[in-house]
């Protein structure tokens, strides 16, 4: 057989430079493995509780965080020096705890998720003037409470902002539920409808109206999972890493002339033997297969719900028969919300957590003290907090993910309520998240955003819906309400937050917009201080 140098030559050459670019490094083989790890788009779930004041003493931990973040300079209020503000500093800690818990309505079997929590703190209404807790959509971003200021527009809620922009589902996807509404209420007044959207969903037209919820588990279970016979699940996804011809093979040719020659020695036969063994195992090891192996099977049809649901107000609800009836229905949504997001039916989803009785109590703010009605509007709150807000990321937290992460860890769960510390109060509502949306957001801290020496005044509930749309993969220029057609004649060109939170109206009679408020309007688009990871 004749002896062919240069093909021996460009064989050498070419093997020389594969074995330089392709050192056989531990680092490097995790590094490509983790890279086959399945992208886990982040989830989110809002949980509000309309009316009811909520106690700071109750709801937020004894001791205060102590360490300062800046945030903005003073401001001298241009007609009223009483209204003036200080400079304003955040402060933040680690979430305090004991062996009974985190505070009061959040006991000893929450420490087990502390460190998945962050508990915000000084969040207040966007700029406009009245009243709170009627208006849950307030706390999604809407200004379509009222008709005292039609000069500002309708916005949608950031729910359907977000389900609706380019990409939030991937294209041509079938059998997706854009956004759950979950309600146990039946029949809502026109200020608690809560959702609003567009009338033309799909390409974001038409005027804003309010959007249907959903009662009844049973049916909701149809809509989601009726496409589905049992175990079925989405087909495992296919990897477009691999090339259809291994790369040795392109070198094998010249590798078999060189190694049957007469020019080599039979050591170094053995020898580019075992290198060229050595060189496909590693292109094995670091190649994903054509048909990769399916994921753990996380999605299967789940059983129908067989949980109660109510054609009206009329549910008899008291703290006795709770268990049995109001929150066996919440508790079915939550499987539901587990189920849908498993099976990548879904992303998004509301669920308003509404008793038909013993919420609306105004002598429970502080200065109008009834201790009976504040025990027993604590006892519905502990009840939302362990019956719903618990059994939800408890089951989030055990559902293991492709990523490595749970599902909680990849989504983001909120648990808000419609009035701060007094009766219908417009500032400092009680918000808690859980989950990090797959390591976007710090977690395990208490965020005290108030100016403590005004007591409740701090940024706006603005601030957290952008930067809960920012954590969903959302970008500005998603939610630019110039750009969505939005209309307001007062709706600023450099708007960058979401709702009426440019507003300059007075709360609660007094302009503080001006003072206490300048920054926070200015950062009503960013990410939270400190809560970005």
């Amino acid at each position: 057989m004749k002896y062919d140098k240069f093909n021996r030559r460009l064989f050498l050459q070419g093997l020389g430079k594969t074995t330089l670019a392709l050192p056989l490094l531990p680092s490097l083989l995790t590094e490509v493995a983790s890279a086959q790890v399945i992208a886990i788009p982040p989830r989110y779930v809002m949980l509000f509780f309309p009316y009811g004041p909520v106690a700071d003493a109750t709801w937020y931990p004894s001791s205060l965080p102590t360490t300062q973040k800046y945030l903005s300079p003073a401001v001298t209020h241009s007609t009223k020096s009483s209204l003036s503000a200080q400079a304003h500093y955040m402060h933040y800690d680690t979430i305090p705890s004991n062996s009974n818990g985190i505070s009061a309505m959040f006991d000893s079997k929450f420490l087990a998720y502390k460190s998945q929590m962050s508990i915000l703190r000084g969040l207040c209404k966007n700029g406009r003037s009245g009243s709170a807790g009627h208006y849950g959509s307030v706390l999604l971003g809407d200004n379509t409470e009222d008709s005292k200021h039609s000069e500002y527009g309708k916005t949608p809620t950031i729910d359907q902002v977000m389900v609706y922009s380019n990409g939030f589902y991937p294209s041509g996807a079938t059998n997706i539920m854009h956004t759950m509404h979950l309600s146990i209420k039946q029949s809502m007044s026109p200020n608690e409808k809560m959702i609003f959207g567009w009338q033309n969903t799909l390409n974001r037209s038409g005027s804003i109206v309010s959007k249907p919820w959903d009662f009844n588990p049973n049916v909701l279970y149809t809509k989601l999972f009726g496409h589905m016979s049992g175990g079925d699940g989405p087909p495992p996804p296919q990897s477009n890493l691999r090339s259809a011809t291994p790369i040795i093979d392109s070198v094998l040719e010249d590798f078999r002339r060189v190694r049957d020659g007469r020019a080599i020695s039979s050591e170094d036969k053995v020898m580019l033997n075992n290198h060229i063994d050595m060189m496909a195992q590693l292109e094995k090891d670091l190649t994903p297969p054509l048909n990769p192996t399916p994921q753990p099977a996380n999605c299967s049809k789940p059983s129908a719900p067989n949980a109660p649901y109510y054609e009206s107000d009329d549910h008899n609800l008291n703290e006795s028969n709770y268990d049995i009836n109001w929150g066996k229905q919440a508790r079915a949504f939550n499987n539901l919300i587990v189920a849908a997001f498993q099976c990548g039916l879904n992303r998004v989803a509301v669920m308003n957590i509404n008793f038909p009785v013993g919420w609306h109590i105004h002598d429970t703010q502080p200065g109008l003290v009834n201790a009976s009605k504040k025990s027993y509007l604590f006892n519905l709150h502990k009840k939302v907090v362990d019956e719903v807000a618990y059994d939800l990321i408890s089951k989030m937290g055990a559902v293991s993910e492709a990523n490595g992460k749970s599902m909680l860890d990849n989504s983001v769960v909120q648990l808000s309520g419609g009035s701060g510390n007094g009766d219908h109060s417009p500032f400092n509502y009680p918000t808690i998240l859980w989950g990090s949306a797959g390591g976007q957001l710090t977690t395990g801290l208490y965020l005290d955003y108030r100016r403590r020496e005004y007591s409740n005044y701090g940024l706006y509930m603005s601030q957290l819906q952008c930067t809960i749309m920012r954590a969903m993969g959302l970008q500005p220029s998603d939610w630019n309400m110039q750009s969505l057609g939005l209309t307001g004649s007062k709706i600023p060109d450099s708007a960058t937050g979401w709702g009426d939170y440019f507003n300059n109206s007075t709360v609660q009679g007094n302009d503080y917009s001006e003072a206490r408020y300048k920054y926070a309007k200015q950062t009503a688009g960013d990410w939270l201080p400190i809560l970005k990871a």
